[in-house]
């Protein structure tokens, strides 16, 4: 390449380089002038709605408007301003019940004072926008003088405090975390809003805006505006009807016992579909509300016990162990008057029953018995804990739920390699202590029971919508492969209908549909000394119908009033109840609902489903 060559080379490339520089510079940049005062803006995107599994609207963004004329602009523009002008004051006179001289006089007095901007009515809902933008002159749009600002937006749950934790919080940066103004961003900090950020932000565009006078602005038509693309709407699993009937069993209960928090999930067993999730926590001085996510995340990181140990619930995996390998060989076992002397250390492990002596492994598990368990486990595992625990571990009790939603923990399991592993860990584990699951984790475990030994699992969203297409959520691959062997399984199924029969569940026996679960009550400061400065958590956790399982459920109470009782069966059993009761009863009865028959967005007869958070095509705007 010759000396001549070379030197055309870099011209063309210092030329494309510019060239490039200058647009790039032309899209992000406009200067500012004092003629001109035109300033690039951020366009962002509207946020996409989520919605119940049965397109009930659950959390939205709804647009507010601002309309106004440029007076001058519209006198000039418009031929039959004066009779227009008449005709609009008479209609926004109709419309907002104020008298049309009332309207005029505002025209008249924009007019003698050369106003470029005429604010004529704000914080208008999209509908009264659209209805008011058919008026007499404003009609013939932004060429003639007319002139909308989307002014503001905000997060909204219609439902109140209906999964409110569930759905989490989208917050701007500002002080004022209820409202934002237009060019804010919203910012997701939890819940659905954050895991499924990616579909429902959107993207961001871009537009310019001309000062017109006294710090009024107006959008600018412009080759370089990007219009945005509004975030994707998403469709939960939760059924609001069982979700408002978990949450006010609760409640109900949690007022009663005077309780600090409490939990309810409600999972299909095959699908694990979340069909309802309640997390009500006692604020100062104030009712009940959604403040943590108790059955995610487990305690709240400020408590003082923030470890959540499921107690006796967590027994059905130590009889299951044993029934691996082996199981009820030894079909009876002694209590020990209600009083165990763990060797090797100077802990008791004590039976709330006293005096239940030897009584059969199915009537142990039936009537809690700690020491039952605890002597079958350390009898069996004592010299090797490792075979013990890998049956746990197979159980799926080290994993996470593996729920879609944020910041799940992992449990905790302790093992002989753990520094404060002791001669008192694999009993003390055996009945639910030293350990740390999540409500959703113990559930994700009994429902896996319920569903023929097959863990799933929970799931919160099924799909996204894209324009009037829904689109499935495609989800990692879970195996089929079951936890234990079928024997273990009927087992298992075996004892804790026992429990609803004849154990300490029995005061749901009586329903028209069978129940299969376990009670639990922990002691969360099992270091006090004094009884009466112990706190409880309830418990129970089950599925039904017993034969053929649709629903797991787990509830749980923390910190209940001693006085008043704190026994799962006391405490937790009964909000269970309610609901099996009115779910068998309901429109929802068990059997009848099929989410395969719901109608989707793409249906004609949905049509009328309109989000009130539409965003107006931005080429309508500005173009």
């Amino acid at each position: 390449m010759n000396r001549d060559m070379r030197i055309k080379l870099v011209c063309v490339t210092i030329s494309l380089v510019a060239f490039g520089i200058y647009i790039i510079y032309s899209l992000i940049y406009i200067p500012i002038n004092t003629k001109n005062s035109f300033t690039p803006k951020i366009l962002y995107a509207s946020r996409g709605d989520i919605y119940s599994f049965d397109y009930q609207l659950m959390s939205t963004s709804p647009i507010m408007f601002n309309i106004g004329i440029d007076p001058l602009f519209a006198k000039k523009k418009n031929k039959n301003f004066e009779s227009e002008i008449e005709n609009l004051a008479v209609d926004l006179g109709n419309k907002f019940e104020q008298s049309k001289e009332f309207f005029l006089n505002k025209f008249q007095k924009a007019i003698e004072k050369e106003k470029r901007y005429l604010l004529i009515r704000k914080n208008l809902s999209i509908y009264d926008k659209e209805e008011i933008e058919n008026f007499p002159l404003l009609k013939k749009g932004k060429n003639f003088g007319y002139v909308e600002e989307v002014i503001k937006t905000h997060r909204l749950k219609p439902n109140g405090i209906l999964a409110a934790k569930v759905l989490g919080d989208v917050f701007s940066n500002k002080k004022d975390k209820t409202y934002l103004k237009f060019g804010e961003k919203q910012k997701p900090i939890s819940g659905l809003e954050l895991t499924y950020d990616f579909l429902l932000r959107g993207q961001d565009g871009y537009f310019l805006e001309k000062k017109i006078k006294n710090n009024i602005s107006k959008p600018l038509p412009s080759v370089h505006t990007i219009p945005p693309k509004a975030g994707k709407d998403i469709v939960t699993t939760i059924d609001l009807n069982i979700q408002e009937l978990a949450h006010y069993a609760l409640l109900s209960q949690l007022d009663y016992f005077e309780a600090r928090f409490g939990t309810v999930i409600v999972m299909e067993v095959e699908t694990g579909n979340i069909k309802a999730i309640v997390n009500l926590g006692k604020n100062k001085n104030s009712p009940f509300s959604e403040r943590y996510n108790y059955a995610v995340l487990g305690n709240e990181r400020s408590s003082e016990f923030k470890k959540m140990e499921p107690g006796s619930t967590f027994k059905l995996a130590s009889y299951m162990a044993y029934f691996e390998d082996g199981g009820l060989k030894e079909d009876t076992i002694n209590t020990m008057n209600g009083i165990y002397n763990v060797p090797n250390t100077k802990a008791k492990i004590i039976d709330s029953e006293k005096n239940l002596g030897i009584i059969t492994l199915k009537e142990a598990f039936a009537t809690s018995s700690n020491v039952a368990v605890a002597r079958l486990i350390l009898k069996h595992y004592k010299k090797e804990p490792e075979i013990f625990l890998n049956h746990i571990k197979k159980f799926g009790l080290y994993e996470k739920s593996g729920i879609d939603l944020n910041d799940e923990p992992i449990p905790y399991i302790s093992n002989p390699s753990d520094i404060n592993w002791s001669a008192l860990s694999l009993p003390w584990m055996s009945y639910g202590y030293g350990i740390n699951l999540t409500p959703l984790q113990v559930l994700t475990f009994y429902n896996a029971i319920a569903n023929q030994g097959i863990r799933v699992s929970p799931k919160l969203v099924t799909h996204y919508i894209d324009g009037v297409d829904t689109i499935p959520l495609i989800r990692k691959f879970e195996t089929n492969e079951k936890i234990c062997s079928d024997k273990t399984l009927n087992q298992a199924h075996s004892i804790l209908k026992y429990v609803v029969d004849k154990g300490t569940g029995k005061s749901l026996n009586n329903l028209s549909i069978s129940i299969s679960g376990k009670t639990g009550t922990t002691v969360t400061n099992y270091a006090s000394k004094k009884d009466k400065e112990k706190i409880y958590q309830s418990s129970f956790v089950g599925f039904f119908p017993s034969e053929k399982p649709q629903y797991s459920c787990i509830v749980l109470v923390d910190n209940p009033n001693p006085e008043k009782g704190y026994y799962g069966s006391d405490v937790a059993i009964p909000v269970f109840r309610k609901i099996v009761e009115e779910l068998t009863f309901s429109h929802t009865t068990i059997g009848l609902l099929d989410e395969q028959e719901l109608p989707y967005l793409n249906n004609e007869k949905n049509h009328d489903l309109k989000k009130i958070s539409d965003w107006l095509l931005i080429e309508e705007i500005w173009n």
